[in-house]
This record gives structure tokens, sequence and C-alpha cells, in this order.
């Protein structure tokens, strides 16, 4: 959870209007609030990463569902924003394939305005049947960019935890891929 002006942020993987996931906060006495139920298909589900705050507004991803050719248990996955007052918006549907991505994971970062997250599947590369995963940017109007496609052998595959920013560099880990097929540690510039 995050902590914003004394009210506190999450997400639970499912549950919700439908099954699929919320948003809620609770003050510091225990009064919770679901403030977006994810599962009507195009928002999203299984919002298992955490939130981050960039002035005042929340932002975090979904790990399936989102765009119409995933279903709500279909990988593909979403990036959204919400105000405190609950009002979500999509800002990327990750499509799943080679083409940008799926299944992003990880609880986005914010440097200098941009956000940048993982995907732990998805991109041109495939590591036992799915993609091998991406780093990717996002503006706070939904402009994506993919910085990085991984490879595998190479690079490393499956980025399932969030980056971090050092020095103007972002850096992360992988879960499998690299030499001995047993993750990778990584460094990219924004």
């Amino acid at each position: 959870m995050i902590d914003v002006k004394g009210k506190l942020y999450g997400t639970t993987e499912s549950g919700g209007a439908y099954g699929a996931g919320t948003v809620f906060s609770i003050t510091l006495g225990g009064k919770e609030k679901v403030l977006h139920s994810f599962g009507n298909g195009n928002d999203g589900a299984v919002p298992s990463a955490g939130l981050i705050d960039v002035g005042g507004t929340l932002y975090g991803t979904t790990e399936v569902g989102g765009s119409p050719n995933c279903t709500i248990t279909s990988t593909c996955g979403t990036v959204f924003s919400i105000a405190p007052n609950g009002t979500e918006r999509v800002l990327h549907r990750f499509v799943g394939g080679d083409a940008d991505g799926a299944a992003p994971a990880a609880s986005l970062i914010e440097v200098k305005g941009t956000l940048y997250g993982t995907t732990a599947q998805g991109g041109p590369y495939f590591c036992g049947g799915d993609g091998c995963g991406t780093v990717f940017s996002i503006t706070p109007s939904g402009d994506e960019t993919v910085l990085h496609t991984f490879g595998g052998a190479a690079d490393g595959a499956a980025p399932h935890a969030g980056l971090i920013e050092v020095g103007g560099s972002l850096y992360g880990t992988t879960l499998g891929g690299g030499t001995d097929k047993h993750g990778t540690v990584f460094t990219l510039k924004p």
C-alpha cells in the first residue's frame, strides 16, 4: 500500500464487483472503500502490483485483460491511472504477442514525469512458449514506448520485478534467461 495525505491506497488481485480485482482506499482508522472494480473486459484484471502516486494521481498495472482480443483471463494487461475519488482511466492496453509485451506484473516507477515498467511476457523473442518480456516507458497521457525486448540467453527473460532509477539509469532483474538460465541483473538508459 501507499500513503497519500494520510489515507492508504492499494490493490487486490481478485474480488470486487466482477471478481477480477480492485483499487481500494482505507483510512488509518480502518474505514475501507472500493474505488474501482476491474473486470468489465476493457480495463484489465488482476492488479497484482502496487500503486504509485504522481502529483496526486495514482498509477498502476493489471496483468491480464484490457485489449479487445484479450479476455478477462488472457495475458495482456493494462497501465491505468486512478484519481483518489475513484475516477479510473486506462492509459495503455497491451496487446500481447510480439507487439509491446504482456503481463505487466510489477509496480511502475516515475522518473522526471515519465513512468517506467516491465512486462513479464511478450515481445518478439520466445522463451518457453511465451515472449521473454519488455521494458517500457509511458507518459501520464498514455504515449507508450518499448525501450527493450528481452531475448533469453543473451540478456534474460521474464522481468517480474519493478525497476529502480540510480544516477539516470534504470536497473532491474529477470527471473530467467542469461548464460546460466537463472536470471540476470540489467541496466539501461531511459
